[in-house]
């Protein structure tokens, strides 16, 4: 009472204008907390929005996403990691790896949680069993840390890659094929793009040419044919080839030893990574062209043989009749000798006669022994 009574003493004792002071304190004051009031109702307000925006982003989320306290429990799991774990997050909060997966899952999980844990922020592929199927999931995990820094648990958002995978699998399979079957080509492989520069070539071009894979890939088609068209051209042939489709032509190509080779070549053009490009397979027909000119050689000494043949034929069918006409002209000149008397001024006639006609007898009978 004394106390009470001495505090309104001094309160009377004040001045007018120590209380108005201490009247607008006082009112400074209550302005302050009113603020601060409405600061933290904001503060609650954006708070509530902010965890409302991120809820309805992490349930709309494609991707999984979940937490994970020091227990390596999960703490929450959003709708697309019900989705591929097949079972709700009733079922899936306060579990663990070990009591989620199977044991070789589980160590894989594990193994890729710990340095997490250590406070590193990982980035990883991995296969688990899921639903007894292998899926592959790209998992990025942070840690989560308290106002202190203190890590209290794990984030990690997961995309399931096990579609995209076996489409790289697939393509590497793929290309794999198309390798084997291009180094298979018994003819030479050059693409190149409209400026000439080669981008493939098999090591059939490499054989025909002499130049390594490496040396043609800094190359042109100009360094091999050095008749090979501008650019221009080449773009006009590249839209020919792709609407008319394949042609072929024969041309020449240049070894690195400077020798030159004839080449048949089929040129088709194709798109490649967007990328008009003309493809050509080019045969080495220089066997070829050597055994058509052998054919051709023998087709004529053949030709020439058969006309020998008829010659021949013809021969002997001429001397047969001569050498007929020659016995009855011998014959004949023997009786006219022998009748004349041994003086007669004709016997050296025909003795000129049988002389000439034996010689014709000879060389008749030469005919007759060539056909």
């Amino acid at each position: 009472m004394d106390s009470a009574v001495g505090v309104a003493m001094t309160d009377l004792g004040k001045t007018r204008e120590q209380l108005l002071e201490e009247l607008d304190a006082m009112g400074r004051r209550v302005a302050e907390l009113e603020a601060s009031a409405a600061e933290h109702q904001q503060a609650a307000s954006d708070l509530r929005a902010s965890e409302e925006k991120h809820r309805a982003i992490t349930e709309a989320a494609l991707d999984s996403i979940f937490c994970k306290d020091l227990d390596s429990k999960y703490t929450f799991v959003n709708p697309a990691m019900e989705q591929v774990l097949g079972r709700p997050a009733t079922e899936l909060l306060g579990l663990t790896p070990r009591e989620l997966f199977d044991e070789q899952s589980a160590i894989i999980v594990e193994a890729v949680d710990a340095p997490v844990f250590r406070g590193e922020t990982t980035n990883a592929i991995r296969t688990l069993n899921i639903q007894s199927k292998e899926r592959t999931f790209h998992t990025v995990q942070v840690p989560l840390r308290d106002p202190t820094g203190e890590i209290t648990g794990i984030c990690g958002f997961v995309r399931d890659v096990t579609e995209h995978k076996r489409t790289e699998a697939d393509l590497r399979e793929s290309e794999q094929r198309f390798r084997i079957a291009l180094e298979a080509l018994p003819g030479g492989v050059f693409a190149h793009d409209l400026d000439g520069r080669f981008l493939l070539v098999n090591e059939a071009a490499c054989r025909n040419t002499g130049w390594s894979r490496d040396e043609l890939l800094g190359m042109s088609v100009t360094d091999i044919d050095p008749d090979a068209t501008t650019r221009n051209d080449r773009e006009r042939f590249w839209l020919s080839l792709n609407t008319e489709g394949s042609i072929t032509i024969e041309g020449t190509h240049l070894r690195k030893d400077g020798s030159r080779y004839p080449a048949d070549i089929h040129l088709t053009g194709i798109v490649l990574d967007r990328q008009p490009i003309i493809l050509a397979i080019a045969f080495d027909i220089s066997e070829s062209q050597q055994a058509d000119q052998a054919r051709r050689d023998l087709e004529r000494q053949v030709q020439q043989a058969q006309k020998l043949e008829s010659l021949g034929l013809l021969a002997g069918g001429i001397a047969h009749d001569f050498n007929n006409l020659l016995t009855a002209l011998l014959g004949n000149a023997d009786l006219a000798v022998s009748a004349l008397p041994p003086g007669s001024p004709i016997r050296p006639v025909l003795a000129d006669v049988q002389k000439t006609g034996r010689r014709a007898a000879d060389l008749t009978g030469q005919m007759l022994a060539y056909s």
